[in-house]
């Protein structure tokens, strides 16, 4: 009870500075309250996992969420059949009491990589395109968190500056993960970001996809704000180990994310405890300086993993202008991960895009099964970097 009137209390006190913003509507809902929403809303999670959720929606009802901000925590919901796990492993086991600072040095990294965090965080990565109480619900349903974990969703949406961003971030035990969503398949406004090439300056330290710029700044207030606080315990375990991920764009904006914490001032204290950058599918960010830029800051624990013949982590093409990839390199297949020394090389023109999708078709037809082209949109699948984590547990 005393745990419902704080937060009550907490709802009240958001309610009230958020119904002070002109042309806003807000709402707070806390445990156990059943919540109610107008016609013309958008819909809002489960209230009974959810232990604060906070909605400013924007005036213009008329229209399919034209402008939000979501920030809700999610736990597993009780009762949920674990018969089947059959997941990568804990997130809290990825850090130990005693675990030396890594270092960030590129001559390092091979050293620096862990299979057990790529599979874990792959997972997190994978399952990030779902809701925040689907995805707390399937990683406890994999083991990858306890009962008492959480998953701390951020979104944030400016249709007219072309801001679809969302970014989870998940703690078990001293573990937290950064986990940034990718390209969502149905939501133009995603696929106008991945479009929005034009290059921005980037902290005095490069080029990089002004697209993806956009959306890491929307989201890092919040970001600041919630590391912040795990970092300072205030959820009741300090947080000791964090890792960066995201799958497709997700993977872009966790690199933009890692570079501001090794660029922004303010997050000096939290360099020593990232344990890793791991993307998967990941398109390049930026230009030969930002790249060099990365490297220099975190290149030791920046791992790019690539399925087979993915077309994404060679976008944008040549067309749009110079871009490079940083960090180490692993090529993916259905026998594991190896690395790579040399990157893939970025696509020639948009000519890749339709040989991709074709890629994506024939792999349906026996007749054709086996004509391999040289990109495929089928190879970025989610489906397709699980199967190549699965096969190496197998």
């Amino acid at each position: 009870m005393a745990r419902k009137a704080e937060l009550r209390e907490v709802a009240g006190r958001s309610r009230s500075k958020r119904s002070n913003r002109t042309g806003t509507e807000a709402r707070a809902v806390t445990v156990g309250q059943p919540q109610q929403r107008d016609q013309g809303s958008p819909p809002l999670a489960r209230a009974v996992t959810i232990e604060q959720i906070e909605v400013a929606v924007g005036s213009n009802r008329g229209s399919a969420f034209p402008g939000a901000k979501i920030r809700a925590t999610f736990r597993p919901q009780p009762g949920k059949d674990l018969s089947s796990r059959n997941g990568p492993g804990k997130l809290s086991d990825l850090w130990k009491a005693g675990d030396a600072q890594i270092s960030t040095d590129l001559k390092d990294a091979r050293r620096n990589y862990r299979e057990d965090a790529a599979d874990v965080l792959d997972d997190i990565a994978a399952w990030s395109y779902s809701d925040g109480q689907t995805l707390a619900d399937a990683l406890h349903h994999r083991g990858i968190i306890e009962d008492d974990d959480s998953c701390l969703q951020v979104s944030v949406t400016n249709q007219a500056m072309l801001v679809v961003a969302t970014v989870f971030f998940v703690q078990s035990g001293p573990v937290g993960v950064l986990c940034f969503r990718g390209t969502e398949p149905v939501n133009a406004i995603n696929w106008l970001t991945d479009a929005n090439v034009e290059p921005k300056r980037f902290r005095g330290r490069g080029r990089t996809h002004g697209g993806f710029m956009r959306n890491v700044r929307a989201l890092w207030s919040d970001i600041y704000d919630v590391v912040s606080a795990a970092v300072d315990g205030d959820g009741g375990q300090s947080l000791e180990a964090l890792y960066v991920a995201g799958h497709s764009l997700g993977g872009a904006m966790a690199v933009l994310a890692a570079a501001s914490i090794f660029t922004d001032p303010e997050c000096t204290t939290w360099r020593p405890l990232i344990r890793g950058v791991y993307t998967y599918g990941q398109p390049m960010v930026g230009d030969d300086e930002f790249a060099a830029s990365c490297d220099a800051a975190f290149g030791g624990i920046h791992f790019r993993h690539v399925y087979q013949r993915d077309l994404v982590p060679r976008m944008p093409p040549m067309i749009a202008g110079r871009f490079s990839h940083s960090g180490n390199e692993l090529l993916g297949s259905l026998d594991g991960w190896s690395p790579r020394r040399k990157a893939v090389a970025q696509a020639m023109s948009l000519l890749s895009v339709p040989i991709a999708f074709a890629a994506f078709f024939f792999k349906q037809f026996p007749l054709l099964h086996d004509m391999h082209l040289p990109v495929s949109i089928d190879d970025h699948s989610p489906n397709s970097y699980l199967e190549a984590f699965r096969a190496m547990r197998e």
